[in-house]
């Protein structure tokens, strides 16, 4: 009715980008004390995840601070006269097809999300009750363990000149120690039923209410998305994550804190990368690894495109090049020589798709084999020399780098 010969497809499934995504599975909880023997292990751990929330949650609120003082700063600007609002582009909707239905379903998810919640307050209360009990009993066990020991402890046989009935240092180590590791994973099965309880909530409604809280607030404009879902939804889930980011530690009688060496080898690292794919072809190369795909191609007229899977930033080159084969056969010898070159011109875009960088590229490279046939004093092929280059990126915020290759230290300014 509005436009003819309108389909309605792209209208049902527009190609609509999240602003801003957040990953609730990268945020792995620490080890629960299960022994004496892993008390240093899970405190350490605990103090590193009580600082990494604590910093994800102020550096969010942070930024939700700036979104709220920007809304301000806009609502004055309208109010006396010197803005226009959101203005819509051309051929835009204010409202995408079902707009109506998504904020139904909005409203109904964030509404089962709440009751959820209040069914996680009554299991808080029920964890805290189980775990006071626990205590209380764990540390009767302790108290009638230290009678024990006081009852055999006479004066007559346990003080100066005459030590007998003395409990040593050892004996009772062992007696709190065993008693410790008889509770603590008594400590860890409740807490560890406890927290799979709250993040089950989030695991159930998180991506759903960012989902169509997005497509809800999204024709009102970017900012209100990221007030009223995304940053509470987050802060939430950082402060679920906060709270039950615990762990009964017990430690025992000699107690050695983790040394530099072994925090070290606990920390997390990244894997190693599994794929490793590079497919050469006449006139270009397609790569993929864990890091970056890439691909370029070309002779004469030279293309290249390269995505950073960690950083997000992309980079789209057009230049010109020239690619050199040249062979030559001696007797049952044959030797051969590449090389290419090439000068673009890049522009880098970072994981919002806004201008990160741009300038100018060159590269030259080179390399050269010998092939001996059968019979030969060469056996198969030979590289006499590895690929090398030299070449320059000039950028407009990167600047100027230069690789020297081969030619470290005798080229420019050491």
């Amino acid at each position: 009715k509005i436009k003819k010969d309108a389909k309605i497809a792209p209208l049902v499934k527009p190609r609509v980008k999240l602003p801003e995504y957040f990953n609730q599975f990268k945020y792995q909880l620490p080890l629960q004390c299960t022994s004496v023997e892993n008390a240093a292990l899970a405190e350490e751990e605990h103090i590193a995840f009580r600082k990494i929330i604590s910093n994800q949650f102020d550096a969010l609120k942070k930024q939700m601070v700036a979104v709220q003082q920007k809304k301000i700063t806009e609502a004055m600007q309208i109010m006396n006269g010197g803005g226009k609002g959101r203005i819509l582009k051309k051929d835009e909707f204010m409202a995408q097809p079902y707009y109506e239905l998504c904020g139904i379903m909005y409203n109904e998810i964030f509404a089962e999300y709440l009751k959820a919640m209040v069914d996680v307050g009554a299991a808080d209360k029920k964890y805290y009750e189980e775990m006071k009990a626990l205590e209380t009993d764990y540390q009767k066990k302790a108290q009638a363990i230290a009678k024990a020991f006081a009852d055999r402890e006479k004066p007559e046989c346990c003080g100066e000149g005459n030590t007998s009935c003395c409990v040593s240092d050892e004996e009772r180590c062992k007696a709190y120690n065993e008693l410790a590791n008889a509770y603590l994973p008594k400590f860890a099965f409740i807490t560890e039923e406890w927290q799979k309880k709250n993040q089950l909530v989030f695991t159930t409604y998180f991506d759903e209410v960012i989902y169509w809280g997005y497509l809800t607030y999204h024709p009102t404009g970017d900012d209100n998305f990221r007030l009223e879902v995304f940053y509470p939804m987050v802060l939430q889930y950082l402060t679920m994550l906060g709270k039950i980011g615990n762990t009964k530690i017990v430690k025992p009688c000699k107690f050695k804190p983790i040394t530099a060496s072994k925090k070290d080898s606990n920390a997390i690292r990244e894997m190693e990368c599994p794929l490793e794919i590079e497919i050469p072809f006449i006139v270009g190369k397609f790569e993929v690894n864990c890091e970056k795909f890439s691909f370029k191609a070309g002779e004469g007229a030279v293309f290249g495109y390269e995505k950073n899977f960690k950083t997000h930033q992309s980079t789209v080159s057009v230049g010109i090049g020239l690619k050199l084969e040249l062979e030559a056969k001696v007797g049952p010898l044959k030797g051969g020589l590449s090389g290419s070159t090439g000068e673009t011109v890049f522009i880098t875009f970072d994981g919002d798709n806004k201008f990160a960088d741009g300038g100018l590229k060159f590269d030259a490279k080179a390399s050269a084999g010998l092939e001996g046939e059968a019979g030969s004093a060469v056996k198969g092929k030979t590289e006499i020399a590895k690929e090398t280059g030299v070449g320059y990126t000039l950028g407009i915020n990167s600047g100027w780098n230069f690789n020297e290759g081969p030619f470290k230290g005798m080229i420019g300014t050491k």
